[in-house]
């Protein structure tokens, strides 16, 4: 249900942030940091990538999650951190194809599992705002980052770390979005 639920929350969370419809919430059910600048350190991840439009992400998402997650009840990969959705080329258009690497961070070492391979994330130059709230106002961290870029192109890489996930409506989930700077 975990999986389902994070799946259907990037497709509704990266839908409204890159088209910008904010859905209006009280004040108290998210908070919403300042952007900052920062250079993300490298990471290895077990991934799949995919090619997918933003339209169809939620029935792309949700069975890859859920054999990551098989992989690691099955003791084949160390979790070593949270979800992490690495987007090429996304646009506020939802039916163009963007690529998208669904992956789970995992210790150094971690052999190709399957269908999965193994990367090292490089340092990532970029503009980040952490997010806490529901899926439906997090339009509104997008909204912020790119309206806050201090004069920076952003590249084709946008992340979205997902560190605690309660559910699509939970106030508690906790994101760091993550837009790539040249």
């Amino acid at each position: 249900m975990r999986i389902r639920s994070i799946a259907a929350a990037s497709v509704l969370g990266l839908s409204l942030c890159l088209s910008l419809c904010a859905v209006a919430r009280a004040a108290d059910e998210l908070q919403l940091s300042e952007v900052a600048a920062r250079t993300m350190g490298p990471q290895t991840i077990l991934y799949r990538e995919v090619e997918t439009s933003l339209a169809d992400l939620g029935q792309t998402v949700g069975p890859i999650l859920g054999e990551l997650e098989a992989l690691v009840k099955e003791k084949k990969v160390v979790f070593a951190g949270g979800t992490i959705f690495v987007y090429h080329g996304a646009s506020q258009d939802p039916a163009k194809k963007v690529k998208l690497q669904v992956s789970f961070a995992v210790e150094e070492g971690t052999e190709a599992q399957a269908n999965f391979k193994v990367r090292r994330l490089e340092p990532f130059k970029c503009r980040t705002v952490l997010y806490g709230g529901p899926i439906s106002s997090i339009s509104r961290a997008y909204e912020k980052l790119f309206g806050n870029l201090a004069g920076d192109k952003p590249t084709e890489e946008t992340r979205e770390y997902y560190l605690h996930f309660e559910g699509v409506d939970s106030p508690n989930n906790v994101q760091l979005i993550a837009v790539g700077v040249k």
